[in-house]
């Protein structure tokens, strides 16, 4: 972005991530992530794709949208009903929200980070587990299909809407 000073100067703003999202109509409107409430959860304000956190359904946690197709994501086990909602406020970036469920599984956090094109979920384990597999159910419409690198490329045919990156683990110890 560029800004004309008072002075006369130009001050110019670079972004790692867009900042704009193309609607509908063709126009470009800026990218708000920010969680607002619903009946039903939490819900991205603006962007070309909707992130949905469904607090009230533990078959639905997760549900992102994007060109009329929907993924539905959860974990397996979910420790009864989802409680335990801490809002993360990042109040200098309308592009990057969190939020994070605390005891969403036995000794286990599940934190969602949505920035401009993407979302980062990250689980947080307080002890070793017994079981070291946390198995999550996908629910879509889209073809899935498995890479060389261990990524999952989520496509309607035509096009990929999504990438699901390799998990991959780090210890804070």
């Amino acid at each position: 972005k560029r800004f004309l000073n008072k002075d006369g100067t130009i001050q110019v703003e670079l972004y790692k991530e867009p900042i704009h999202y193309k609607k509908e109509d063709g126009q470009y409107e800026e990218i708000d992530n920010t969680f607002e409430e619903t009946s039903k959860g939490l819900k991205n304000k603006k962007n070309d794709f909707i992130v949905e956190v469904d607090e009230t359904n533990e078959d639905s946690l997760l549900n992102i949208t994007c060109k009329g197709h929907k993924i539905c994501m959860f974990p397996k086990k979910i420790k009864g009903k989802i409680r335990d909602k801490k809002r993360i406020k990042n109040n200098k970036n309308k592009r990057i929200d969190k939020v994070k469920y605390e005891g969403i599984l036995d000794n286990t956090d599940i934190e969602y980070e949505l920035h401009s094109k993407r979302l980062k979920e990250s689980i947080v384990l307080h002890e070793k587990p017994k079981n070291n597999i946390i198995e999550f159910i996908l629910k879509t419409d889209l073809e899935l299909s498995i890479n060389t690198d261990n990524s999952i490329y989520i496509s309607n045919g035509k096009e990929t809407l999504f990438k699901l990156e390799k998990p991959f683990m780090i210890d804070n110890k």
